[in-house]
C-alpha cells in the first residue's frame, strides 16, 4: 500500500472524481480545512440529495425491506426521476397522512361503540347522566349487581339501579343521592367494580341505540377508506418493492461522487487529493488519469509517518474470509502485522467442535444455521462460521461416539476414539498441550512481527524467550512428575532453558516481562476449558437421558413426562452448548493467543466508489 498526491487544475476536478470512482482503486484521506480550503460538492450534488431523501422516504413510508441488489442500476437520468418520484412522494404522503389520521378515528370510534353498545339497554337520554347535578352517577361493570344492590339498601333508599346482566360481569348504571357518595364508593371495590370513561362518549345526546345506529355507519365508511388506501399502498409496495432499493444504491453511490470535494483541498483554481492504494495499481491509475485530463494532472508518492494508519487490505480466500468477522468484532491488523484470520480459521471451529462435541447437538446447529442464512443474508459472515462450527461438532461428535449425550444408537454402541466422560485425564492433557501448540503459533507470529518492526535482536528476546521459557518448563515437568520421556540430564537442561528464557525476557521486555512470566502458564490452563465445558455438557445431557428414559416404561403419562424432559433438557442443553463453546472459543483467541502479537488498530481499506 503506497499513499500518493494528486494535483491538478480545478476545471479537471469533475473528471478526476468520475475516473477514480470507476477505478475503486484510491483510499481518499480526508483534508482537514487548514492552509488549504475543503472543495464544494458538484453542482448536481444538491439535486441528488434531495432525490435520494425522497426516496428513502418513500421506502420507509411503504414499508419496503431492503435486501442486498442482486443487480445494480447501470444509469438513472436524475431530472426525469426527481419529477416522477415528486409527485408520487406527495400522493404517497397525503395517502400515509390519511391512513393515520382514519386509523385514530377509527380507534376512538370502536371505543365510543363498544362503550355505546354496554349503555344500550339504558333508555334514557346520555345527556342526563351528566347534567343532573345534584345525583351522584355510577357506571360502569361489577361482579354481582344483586348483592351490591342490598348493600346499598343499607345505606341509603334514594337510589335508581338499572342493570344489564352478564355472563361474568354485570354492567349497572347507579343514580344515588349526593350524601351517600362517598359510602358507595367505599364498598364498590368488594364487587370489582370498574368504571366505564364516559368522557370517550361527551359529545352524544340521545339514547345509545340511538347513536349506535348513527355512527356505525360512519365507522363501517372509516374502515372501507381504511382499506382501500391500505390496498393501494400495497399495490405500490410490490410494484416498487425492487426499483426504490436499486435507486437509492445508485444515488448513494453518486452522492458520494457529488461529496468527494468535501474530502479535498482547492484553492481558487487547483485541487490536490491524497490517498492509498496499492502499488499494483499505481501505474493503470496514472494512465486513466492523464488519459481522462489530458495530461494535466500531478501525481507523486507522499511520505508516511512510522505512525501514521495505513489502511488494510484483508485478502483471503472465501472459506476463510467469513472469519474476518471476528477481526471486525475485535481490531484490524495494523499495516505491519501478519493477518490472523487463517489462524482463527485453523482455531475456532476446533475449538467449538471439541467442547460441544456432539453428533445430534451438531447435526441440529448445522440445520439451524442453515436456516438462519436464509433468513437472515446479512449475518451470512458470521453464520458461515457457525456452520464449519457445526461440521466440526459433529466430527469430534464421532471421535467421542456421542449423539445427544447416548452412547448407544438403535442398540448398537457408537464407535470412539476418546471417551471423554472416563478419560478425563488423557481430555486434560490433550486440552493442555493444544493451549501450548497455540501459544507456540502465537509467539511466532509475534516474533515475525518483531522481526520486521524492531529488528533480530528484540525478536528472538521478546518473543523467542518465552518458547524458550515453556520448553525448559516442560522438560521440568516431566523429570518432576510425568517421566514420559527420559531426557539425559533433563533437570540441569530443563533448569538451564528456564534461566535463559528469564534473561532474554528482561532483555527483550524489561520489567513487564519478568511480571508477565506467570501468566503464560495460566493462559495454558485456560485451555482446560475445551475439556471442561465438554464434560459439563456430556454429563448433563446423560443425565437427561438417564431421567427420562425409564419413564417411556410408565404408561401414557410416562410418555407425556418423559418426552417433556427430555426435549426440554436437550433443548436447554444445546442452547447452553451454542453459547458457552461460542464465548470460550472466542476468548481463547482473543485473551490468549492474541496477546502474543497482535496489535490491531488497523484502518479498512475503503475505496473511492465502493461504498
Amino acid at each position: 500500500m503506497i499513499k500518493v498526491v494528486i494535483a491538478g487544475h480545478k476545471k479537471d476536478l469533475s473528471k478526476v472524481i468520475d475516473t477514480l470512482h470507476q477505478k475503486k482503486v484510491l483510499h481518499i484521506v480526508e483534508h482537514k480545512r487548514g492552509q488549504l480550503d475543503i472543495g464544494n460538492p458538484l453542482r448536481e450534488g444538491e439535486e441528488i440529495s434531495f432525490l435520494l431523501l425522497q426516496i428513502r422516504g418513500l421506502i420507509s413510508m411503504l414499508g419496503i425491506k431492503r435486501m442486498a441488489p442482486k443487480k445494480e442500476l447501470k444509469f438513472l437520468n436524475v431530472k426525469e426521476t426527481k419529477k416522477d418520484i415528486t409527485k408520487l412522494f406527495a400522493v404517497v404522503q397525503k395517502r400515509v397522512d390519511e391512513l393515520a389520521k382514519i386509523k385514530t378515528m377509527l380507534d376512538s370510534k370502536k371505543k365510543q361503540i363498544t362503550i355505546l353498545e354496554k349503555l344500550s339497554f339504558y333508555k334514557g337520554n346520555l345527556e342526563a347522566l351528566r347534567e343532573i347535578k345534584s345525583l351522584a352517577f355510577f357506571i360502569g361493570e361489577v361482579k354481582d349487581s344483586a348483592a351490591l344492590e342490598q348493600e346499598i339498601n343499607n345505606i341509603t333508599a334514594g337510589y335508581h339501579l338499572e342493570t344489564n346482566k352478564g355472563k361474568s360481569k354485570d354492567f349497572l348504571i347507579l343514580a344515588a343521592e349526593k350524601t351517600a357518595e362517598n359510602k358507595i364508593s367505599s364498598i364498590l371495590p368488594k364487587f370489582s367494580f370498574r368504571p366505564e370513561p364516559l368522557d370517550i362518549i361527551a359529545e352524544f345526546k340521545g339514547m345509545p341505540e340511538d347513536i349506535l345506529i348513527r355512527i356505525r355507519p360512519e365507522f363501517e365508511k372509516l374502515q372501507k377508506r381504511h382499506e382501500s388506501i391500505e390496498a393501494f399502498l400495497n399495490t405500490l409496495r410490490s410494484r416498487l418493492s425492487s426499483s426504490l432499493p436499486l435507486q437509492e444504491n445508485y444515488l448513494t453511490k453518486l452522492t458520494e461522487k457529488t461529496e468527494a470535494p468535501l474530502r479535498m483541498a482547492v484553492t481558487q483554481n487547483t485541487f490536490l487529493v491524497s490517498g492509498w492504494l496499492p502499488q499494483k495499481n499505481k501505474d493503470d491509475t496514472i494512465k486513466v488519469l492523464n488519459a481522462a485530463t489530458k495530461g494535466r494532472i500531478a501525481i507523486e508518492d507522499a511520505s508516511f509517518d512510522e505512525h501514521e494508519r495505513v489502511p488494510v487490505k484483508l485478502n483471503n480466500p472465501a472459506l476463510i474470509r467469513p472469519f474476518e468477522f471476528f477481526l471486525d468484532l475485535y481490531a484490524l491488523p495494523n499495516h505491519h502485522e501478519i493477518d490472523p484470520t487463517v489462524f482463527i480459521f485453523l482455531g475456532f471451529p476446533i475449538f467449538f467442535g471439541m467442547m460441544l462435541g456432539d453428533i445430534g447437538y451438531g447435526l441440529v446447529s448445522l440445520t439451524l444455521f442453515l436456516v438462519l442464512m436464509k433468513l437472515i443474508p446479512q449475518m451470512k459472515s458470521l453464520l458461515k462460521v457457525m456452520i464449519l462450527s457445526a461440521l466440526s461438532t459433529i466430527v469430534f461428535g464421532f471421535v467421542f461416539g456421542e449423539f445427544f449425550g447416548a452412547e448407544e444408537l438403535f442398540g448398537h454402541e457408537i464407535p470412539y476414539l476418546i471417551h471423554r466422560t472416563h478419560d478425563i485425564q488423557t481430555m486434560l492433557v490433550i486440552s493442555v498441550l493444544i493451549g501450548v501448540l497455540h501459544i507456540v503459533i502465537g509467539l511466532l507470529i509475534g516474533f515475525y512481527n518483531e522481526l520486521h518492526h524492531h529488528g533480530l535482536l528484540k525478536a528472538i528476546n521478546a518473543k523467542l524467550g518465552w518458547i524458550v521459557l515453556l520448553a525448559g518448563a516442560g522438560i521440568l515437568l516431566n523429570e518432576l512428575a510425568f517421566k514420559v520421556v527420559m531426557i539425559p540430564n533433563g533437570m540441569i537442561i530443563g533448569g538451564a532453558l528456564a534461566s535463559l528464557s528469564i534473561v532474554m525476557l528482561f532483555l527483550g521486555e524489561g520489567v513487564r516481562g519478568m511480571i508477565e512470566l506467570p501468566g503464560i502458564f495460566g493462559n495454558i490452563l485456560s485451555y482446560a476449558r475445551l475439556m471442561a465445558l465438554g464434560v459439563a455438557s456430556a454429563g448433563l445431557a446423560a443425565v437427561i437421558n438417564d431421567i427420562s428414559m425409564p419413564m417411556f416404561r410408565g404408561g401414557i403419562i410416562g410418555i407425556i413426562a418423559g418426552t417433556i424432559i427430555l426435549l426440554l433438557g436437550h433443548l436447554i442443553n444445546f442452547v447452553l452448548g451454542l453459547i458457552g463453546p461460542f464465548l470460550h472459543s472466542l476468548r481463547l483467541q482473543y485473551v490468549e493467543f492474541f496477546t502474543k502479537f497482535y496489535e490491531g488498530g488497523g484502518t479498512r481499506y475503503v475505496p473511492f466508489g465502493t461504498k
